[in-house]
């Protein structure tokens, strides 16, 4: 487990994540500085009560991301470059 300031995640996730995705974690943790972000619960079947965001890092890039809450950190289970409908519900909530 890796932890940066306020987020954690699972190392091995990150790498996969990274040769997968070419996305890491450090990077996708910036959507959560985006006040324009759009966040809901996962309403998959989860132990942890988990959520999706939708937000632009730092370089305007849209990730979708799936976090959980876990000791007073934000726990990052997933990241991906958002879907073309991801991107339009994150546009019409910014409208």
């Amino acid at each position: 487990m890796t932890k940066y300031g306020r987020f954690e995640w699972d190392e091995a996730k990150n790498a996969w994540t990274i040769e997968k995705r070419s996305i890491y974690f450090k990077i996708a943790s910036e959507i959560f500085d985006d006040f324009q972000h759009v966040v809901s619960p996962d309403p998959g079947h989860h132990s942890e009560k988990q959520f999706r965001m939708i937000g632009k890092t730092q370089d305007e890039v849209v990730l979708f991301v799936v976090f959980t809450l876990r000791n007073r950190q934000i726990r990052l289970i997933s990241a991906r470059k958002a879907s073309k409908k991801e991107r339009w519900l994150y546009e019409t909530a910014n409208r």
